[in-house]
């Protein structure tokens, strides 16, 4: 007997089981092994697979059936089956395009729209779905009002991957504006006048209600000449990149443009003449829906020049598509002064100290200041204008720094010195100066000093001019007292100095001796008595009384000498003074006839041979050197006939007497010889 194993073997598959697609939503059975095997007869059952390991899987739930076959080696075998499924667990790969923007309407509003993914693929599905969140009508309201968007790729087979992107709503719409009419400035006095500010007569933005209206050229902008035409450009800005100007007299226009991104604003370091120019730039990024390199063009040219600090260029950069579809950004390039002004402070200074020797630094500028950038740096001064300096010399150092408003600044220093340049006040008095013997007086500055003051120091006395006084000075003199207060400040006053003489002449007399005149007068001046009489100053005047002599004074007389000075003093002396009567009497004789008398006699008289005999003075007496006539002296007879005057001078002249007889004679003749005698 043969003994057959009849009894198949018993295999356990193990349970339907998957398998991962790979990138190309592939795969392949594999190999599998029975979860247990067993025979009755054979310790290790041949289990077979069908299909092979290596049989491949397509496509996403693409199902194998596998057979597993035990064979115990004696014809007995024993299947079992699993399925093998091909599963896709690999999400998609989805690309968002960038972030983006989306114009803002009218209304400052807009939608997100609609976006498709930049890229999308699976590794099982050709064309995996992509749904948008929000939807496409979402709205957005205001300038940079921001949606964050998702784009979700789904491969139908339970894998979804996402990306997400930015739509920020741009207001791209340039602020609507209108400008008044063409106007016209009245020139002034110079035929000058300014541009003047003025107001859109309309402005409006989609976005913004009142949007920043700015002017050029400035509204001091001069206007030289008649006919001068300035072109004045309103600029209405809405805050959001977006501007319009309108012009009256020239008329500025603008337009609107593409998506474009702008690198940030920048700055270029302005040169010594306050310019720059705005350079080359480029776009950060730039896209387009058709065209994936758009032109990018630069206005205004890299060449373009700036002036001044803060002067801001708005660069536009223009991307073209080339399909007349354009759109621009804008980013500023501003001129920046980053050198320090100059400035040269003036040269140390005095103030002039008050009437309480203070003063105050007081408000200064600056000898010179310029900048690269500003025409007027502004200045300030360290310390305040009102910092208080308090007596003569006190010393501030002063700094006055230099702003050029643009964050430069620049210093220089100075001294403010406190001078008390303040005359000290004075006061005069009278002073009364008398002359010595001399005639000579002096004073000192205290003689005509009565009060001073001065606002820092003290009162010096220094000088009086003049200060000596001589007889020519006598009565009110003008002298100027002058003082000073220590600081190189000075100040005068005037007094009256009256010099008196209160000295009397010294009088000094001599005898003298004057002789009458022929009319019997005589005289004497001061001279003839002064024995040298003088003064301390001088003798306005001598004065004799008596001075004038007649015959009365013959013989001693006391005179008194006067002497009277330029002051009016007087004094006196006395001398005797001897008038005296030298001259003759002039005698005049006539001749004279006398008769004898019965007796044979006859007496001569003065007054028959006076002819008007005289003298300066009298004559005292007469005397004649015959009177009596007798007989004997008939005929003609010569009689001198003498003067004496008071004096005792005598003159004498001579008359001719003739002695007549005219009586008869008694007739008693006789002869007889008559001797005439």
């Amino acid at each position: 007997m043969t003994l057959k194993d009849v009894s198949k073997p018993s295999l356990t598959c193990p349970p339907n089981t998957t398998v991962a697609a790979d990138g190309t939503c592939s795969g392949t059975v594999g190999s599998h092994s029975a979860v247990s095997v067993s025979d009755n007869c054979t310790a290790n059952p041949t289990v077979t697979q069908s299909p092979a390991s290596n049989t491949a899987l397509n496509g996403h739930n693409d199902v194998e059936t596998v057979t597993l076959t035990a064979n115990d080696g004696n014809g007995n075998t024993e299947f079992c089956t699993f399925t093998v499924t091909l599963k896709d667990i690999t999400k998609p790969s989805i690309t968002c395009p960038p972030n983006t923007t989306v114009a803002a309407d009218g209304t400052c509003s807009g939608t997100v729209g609609s976006h498709l993914a930049v890229s999308v693929s699976d590794n099982c599905t050709a064309n995996p779905s992509v749904t948008q969140s929000p939807a496409s009508n979402t709205v957005l309201n205001g300038h940079n009002d921001l949606e964050t968007v998702t784009l979700t790729a789904d491969d139908g087979n339970g894998n979804t991957e996402f990306c997400t992107f930015t739509v920020t709503l741009k207001d791209v719409t340039k602020p609507s504006i209108t400008c008044p009419p063409n106007t016209t400035v009245a020139a002034d006095g110079t035929c000058s006048g300014t541009v003047g500010s003025h107001s859109a007569v309309s402005v409006s933005d989609n976005c913004n209600p009142n949007p920043t209206v700015t002017q050029s050229p400035a509204s001091n902008t001069a206007l030289n000449g008649h006919n001068d035409v300035e072109t004045v450009t309103l600029t209405a800005n809405d805050g959001n990149g977006n501007t319009e100007f309108c012009t009256f007299t020239v008329t500025l226009k603008d337009v609107t443009k593409p998506s474009i991104t702008c690198p940030p604003n920048t700055t270029v370091v302005a040169d010594g003449t306050c310019s720059g120019t705005v350079g080359s730039h480029s776009a950060v990024s730039v896209s387009d829906n058709c065209t994936a390199n758009p032109t990018v063009t630069q206005s205004p040219a890299s060449n373009t020049v700036l002036n001044g600090h803060n002067d801001v260029e708005t660069i536009t950069l223009t991307a073209d598509d080339g399909n007349g579809n354009t759109e621009f950004c804008t980013l500023t390039v501003t001129l920046k002064d980053v050198t320090k002004p100059s400035i040269t402070c003036p040269p140390n200074t005095t103030v002039a100290a008050d009437g309480n020797c203070s003063g105050t630094v007081g408000s200064h500028s600056a000898a010179s200041v310029s900048d690269n950038c500003t025409a007027n740096p502004t200045v300030t001064q360290s310390p305040a204008s009102n910092t208080a300096l308090n007596g003569h010399n006190d010393v501030e150092t002063v700094t006055l720094t230099a702003d050029d408003g643009n964050g430069n600044t620049q210093f220089c220093t100075f001294t403010v010195t406190l001078k008390d340049i303040t005359a000290p006040t004075v006061v005069c008095k009278a002073h009364t100066a008398a002359l010595n013997a001399a005639g000579m007086a002096s004073i000192t500055t205290a003689d005509v000093y009565q009060s001073g003051a001065d606002n820092c120091g003290t009162v010096n006395q220094v000088s009086v001019v003049p200060n000596t006084f001589i007889c020519s000075n006598l009565g009110a003199n003008i002298v100027v007292l002058t003082v000073n207060d220590g600081n190189g400040n000075t100040a005068t006053c005037s007094a009256v100095v009256t010099v008196v003489d209160l000295i009397p002449p010294t009088m000094l007399c001599k005898n003298g001796t004057v002789s009458l005149n022929n009319i019997g007068q005589g005289s004497i001046t001061t001279a003839d008595i002064n024995n040298g009489s003088s003064d301390n100053c001088t003798l306005a005047s001598l004065s004799v009384v008596p001075s004038n002599f007649t015959c009365a004074n013959l013989g001693t007389n006391t005179v008194t000498l006067t002497g009277t000075d330029q002051s009016g003093n007087t004094a006196t002396c006395q001398a005797t003074v001897i008038v005296r009567d030298t001259i003759k009497p002039t005698v005049l004789c006539r001749n004279a006839t006398i008769n004898l008398n019965n007796a044979g006699q006859a007496t001569l008289t003065v007054a028959d041979v006076n002819n008007g005999s005289f003298d300066n003075c009298s004559i005292a007496s007469f005397t004649l050197s015959q009177t009596a006539f007798t007989c004997a002296h008939l005929g003609n007879n010569l009689v001198t006939l003498t003067g004496t005057d008071i004096a005792g001078n005598t003159g004498s002249c001579t008359a001719t007497v003739t002695v007549r007889d005219l009586i008869a004679p008694v007739a008693k003749c006789k002869n007889a010889t008559a001797n005439m005698g």
